[in-house]
């Protein structure tokens, strides 16, 4: 992590890490589950029988549908062709994410001087993470429908729609069935709808939406690399030069010589 990087942009660029590994993620769990359960009771109760099972499929493999005539098989379409639209926007989205991080990398490392494609990388990996569950969701119940309806066709039946909820009908759904005669009761009940790959590449596109508001606060407004400088001791201040003194001259002074006292004869005594 380079020290320029500044707290904020470190945190988005965390989090953008953590989408990206979560993109992978969604890619390996199922994005789309079943479960059945059936059970027989005889009112007589000599005999009990329960069963449970369920499954879940991920966007890079197949999916069937048990009790009905609906699967997975050589020569349907549609479902297939939807699992890999699906699989490539997600692919995409993770491929944009990398990008953007790696660009908002670079810049803080002053490798790049800007990061307006950073940001456009990052809008295009909102929109494919956004559309992938949305498209999947609306798409898989017609999908659904049309392979069995091709199965059908190619077995020379007709095909009828079930009068309950069915996978050809709601994304999400819940069918419960109870048939009672004199000897027992059967109850079969059925759900099916996103599984855990499918809600986790929502809470990627909001892990993705946050990275971009943490490293661009502003519209519009890149976030500038802290500088860090090595703090110098402050130089010393030149001194003003000091006016060079010389030693004060003794003022010539005229050399006194004594006065000659001028010498008389001794006068004589008379």
């Amino acid at each position: 992590m380079p020290d320029t990087m500044s707290k904020r942009t470190t945190i988005g660029f965390i989090i953008g890490i953590i989408a990206i590994l979560l993109i992978v993620t969604t890619l390996i769990l199922p994005w789309y589950g079943m479960h059945s359960v059936r059970e027989d009771k005889d009112l007589d109760g000599d005999f009990n029988y329960y069963y449970e099972s369920g499954y879940g499929v991920s966007v890079t493999g197949g999916i069937g549908y048990y009790g009905s005539s609906m699967s997975l098989y050589s020569g349907a379409f549609s479902t297939p062709a939807l699992f890999g639209i699906t699989t490539l926007l997600m692919v995409m989205a993770l491929i944009c994410t990398a990008l953007f991080i790696a660009m908002v990398f670079l810049y803080e490392m002053e490798k790049i001087r800007s990061l307006k494609l950073a940001k456009i990388l990052c809008i295009l990996a909102l929109i494919f993470c956004l559309l992938a569950p949305i498209i999947f969701a609306v798409a898989l119940p017609g999908a659904m429908r049309a392979d069995a309806e091709k199965r059908a066709e190619d077995s020379d039946q007709d095909y009828e729609s079930p009068d309950h909820d069915d996978p050809t009908k709601s994304f999400f759904g819940y069918y419960k069935d109870v048939d009672e005669d004199e000897y027992e009761i059967e109850t079969t009940e059925q759900s099916w709808g996103g599984d855990i790959g499918w809600f986790m590449a929502f809470v990627a596109f909001a892990l993705i939406c946050v990275s971009f508001f943490m490293t661009f606060p502003k519209t519009g407004t890149e976030v500038q690399p802290v500088k860090r400088y090595p703090v110098r001791s402050p130089e010393p201040q030149p001194q003003p030069e000091a006016t060079p003194t010389y030693p004060q001259q003794q003022q010539y002074q005229q050399p006194q010589y004594p006065q000659q006292q001028q010498q008389y004869p001794p006068q004589r005594q008379y």
